[in-house]
């Protein structure tokens, strides 16, 4: 069975120029989250997480936007979605609380989530050992559905 994942290819990068792609670790724990039963918890973390940064007001503020036609990002929606967003900030934030009371580092499972970031890109930029970002983010997604 082929993978989203396998032909996945990223931009080149602008350091080297060679073409970079998604590592075998991550589609692993892309089927670990899909087994686990962790896909509607992702989902609604990031839901949340995007709503706090662009449909929570908490903006920085842009003069290109200012002296031009700005619309809010969550205007067309419907007050059901509203209230689906709504709910799912309210859940991230209890989350954060909580993985933040039980040593979890939330930032680490947004850059993976939400960045896109790779496993390894995050267990380097936190300076942890390989493998810490995966057992972090099942470990918060698990929380997540507590």
């Amino acid at each position: 069975m082929k993978h989203l994942s396998d032909n996945c290819r990223l931009p080149k990068s602008p350091k080297n120029g060679r073409v970079v792609s998604r590592r075998l670790q991550d589609r692993r724990l892309w089927e670990q989250i899909e087994n686990l039963g962790f896909r509607k918890a992702a989902y609604c973390l990031t839901k949340g997480y995007s709503y706090i940064c662009w449909g929570g007001h908490l903006r920085a503020v842009s003069w290109k936007e200012v002296r031009g036609s700005y619309r809010e990002p969550y205007a067309d929606f419907d007050d059901e979605t509203l209230e689906f967003l709504f709910r799912c900030k309210c859940d991230y934030l209890r989350w954060s609380r909580l993985c933040d009371s039980l040593g979890l580092n939330r930032g680490a499972v947004m850059d993976i989530l939400y960045f896109g970031k790779s496993l390894s890109a995050v267990d380097k930029f936190y300076g942890r050992r390989h493998g810490w970002a995966a057992a972090n983010i099942l470990a918060a997604l698990s929380l997540y559905r507590r």
